[in-house]
């Protein structure tokens, strides 16, 4: 009796086996069975961004609004602007002058400042002169500004009388029998107010440590 159980369940098992195998090689002919074999759904297509190197680098947000260039703020602005360039300007030429000239690039200085401030530039005329002189070695001396401050006090300079920059500079000194000398010198520029024009009124120099 075990034994023809056992022999039946193999027989099932062996129709099975060969049921499949035949299934597997006949599947491709077959007809598709609903719900079997269904591919899976197609992924969406990938779009390429294409690079644009203006958004690699953050920029700076401009502002849409202009300064007025009638308000009391942008007048005052643009006047102190004025001043410190002025300043520049100035520290630039009374410090560079050569005895190749008799200094007469200093000389020219002397009728656009102050009355007090003439005596003290005709002062240094003088002494430049006698040191040296124009038969003598060439040396020279040249002023190299790099930038101004405004003295805090000095503002408004629309309204005040007095002013005060402070300008930074390069000083060069040649002498064709030694080497250049440079060194990092503070200006600091006084300025009198004539009528709506600044006057210098004095200079004094100290050196930077370098």
């Amino acid at each position: 009796m075990n034994k023809r159980i056992l022999f039946a369940i193999l027989a099932v098992a062996g129709a099975i086996g060969i049921g499949l195998v035949i299934w597997f090689v006949l599947r491709p002919v077959l007809p598709a069975i609903p719900g079997l074999n269904q591919q899976p759904p197609s992924l969406p297509t990938r779009v390429e961004t294409p690079f644009d190197p203006s958004k690699a680098v953050p920029s700076t947000p401009t502002s849409s609004v202009k300064a007025d260039p009638t308000s009391p703020e942008e007048k005052e602005r643009q006047a102190q602007e004025a001043l410190k360039r002025q300043a520049l300007d100035f520290s630039a030429r009374q410090g560079t002058y050569s005895n190749s000239d008799n200094f007469d690039s200093l000389r020219e200085l002397l009728p656009i400042v102050t009355p007090s401030f003439r005596t003290k530039l005709e002062t240094r005329l003088e002494q430049l002169r006698r040191d040296h002189p124009s038969f003598g070695p060439a040396w020279s001396q040249t002023m190299r500004t790099l930038s101004a401050e405004l003295e805090t006090r000095s503002a408004p300079v629309l309204t005040n009388t007095q002013a005060i920059v402070y300008v930074q500079a390069q000083q060069v000194t040649e002498d064709n029998r030694n080497e250049p000398v440079t060194a990092l010198v503070r200006l600091t520029v006084y300025f009198a107010k004539q009528g709506d024009a600044w006057i210098p009124s004095d200079v004094t120099l100290d050196p930077l440590a370098p």
